[in-house]
């Protein structure tokens, strides 16, 4: 089962998503996941964690180009624990 978290923001200025985040309750990884800030981000993982049934006590998440993002989760507490790096090129032949 797959579930799909949207956070939304309250202020009327801004009305609308802020976060997205789907995953599976019974596994511990979050994959697309997207914050548009760090200020809408611990509500989207307090959320998630609060919906996660699995055993392990973590959660993992997948940050793509988000360094802000990266970066609070890891001042939160989180380690990162791998890299992922996209590369646009041509290939030699």
């Amino acid at each position: 089962m797959r579930v799909i978290v949207t956070r939304e923001t309250d202020d009327p200025k801004g009305a609308g998503p802020v976060g997205l985040a789907v995953f599976d309750p019974s596994f511990p990884g979050v994959f697309p996941f997207r914050c548009e800030s760090p200020a809408h981000l611990g509500p989207l993982v307090k959320c998630l964690a609060q919906l996660y049934s699995g055993e392990s006590p973590y959660l993992q998440f997948v940050v793509e180009d988000a360094p802000s993002i990266a970066d609070a989760l890891a001042s939160a507490g989180a380690a990162r624990i791998h890299d992922i790096v996209h590369m646009r090129g041509e290939l030699p032949r």
